[in-house]
């Protein structure tokens, strides 16, 4: 009998235990969706006019909190700042620091017209708040309407691709640029490049070209030029959710792996 007792009491405190991973479980999913709904209310609700352009975005972050980001302000009546964005880490730890980037690029993006004064004031505020020694690439720049030019400084981000209205695509030159959050005043990539009428401007982040399918082939970034291509006379939304579409076509049922952001900048013809 006293065997039988310390038996049921074992199973007792089995079950107690059993039953406290679940509830701590479904707090911690409770947390996350809760992380969501504030990492998704920083991102843009609607996406700004500009005068002979439209814009386009999707995000698919692989976990309930994600490490990309992007934003898209109006400065004045004729320039628009964009930017792009992957933080090192996935999860929890990269939302936090995504928040924190985001938050600094928004208030220094009004406070300094140039692309290179804004990476650079972020970096320092950045390595002031970043302890765990966490980075973001970025590609950061104002688009002028009346110019056609988007003015840019890039941070170790992918370089965009740029298409005329006849679907020919060419890729600014490949100059060093290192991230932001590590080093005191990192090299930027900084060029100026024109989207000619009709023409359009696309950015992602690699989750978009490291995407697997289930026979463990990336997809590559020659087939998202091609996708993109494929698309180049469609609005700039369009583009982003055909895109997004023939990326989860080619994935199948195979896990994502990162987090995958495309935005598109669309000149009118």
């Amino acid at each position: 009998m006293q065997e039988k007792n310390i038996e049921l009491t074992r199973a007792y405190q089995d079950l107690q235990a059993a039953q406290a991973k679940i509830i701590e479980k479904e707090r911690l999913e409770q947390d996350l969706q809760v992380a969501r709904r504030i990492q998704t209310s920083l991102l843009p609700r609607t996406l700004p006019l500009l005068e002979g352009y439209n814009f386009g975005v999707q995000m698919e972050p692989t976990r309930a909190v994600g490490g990309d980001l992007f934003e898209i302000i109006s400065l004045d009546r004729d320039n628009v700042a964009i930017l792009i964005g992957d933080v090192s880490d996935k999860g929890v730890p990269a939302s936090l620091f995504v928040a924190l980037t985001h938050s600094l690029f928004r208030a220094e993006c009004t406070r300094y017209r140039l692309p290179t004064h804004v990476l650079h004031r972020v970096n320092r505020l950045l390595q002031d708040m970043n302890d765990e020694g966490m980075f973001v690439t970025v590609l950061y720049g104002v688009l002028n309407r009346i110019k056609g030019e988007f003015f840019y400084a890039r941070a170790s981000h992918e370089l965009p691709l740029l298409f005329n209205n006849q679907g020919e695509m060419s890729i600014p030159a490949l100059s060093q640029g290192q991230p932001l959050g590590i080093l005191p005043k990192p090299n930027l990539d900084v060029k100026t490049i024109e989207i000619k009428p009709g023409g359009l401007l696309f950015l992602y982040t690699d989750g978009a070209t490291d995407i697997r399918n289930q026979q463990g082939d990336f997809f590559g970034l020659k087939r998202l030029q091609a996708c993109v291509r494929d698309h180049v006379r469609a609005t700039a939304q369009m583009i982003c959710d055909q895109v997004l579409q023939s990326l989860g076509d080619f994935q199948g049922d195979a896990p994502q792996a990162d987090d995958v952001t495309l935005l598109a900048i669309k000149s009118q013809d």
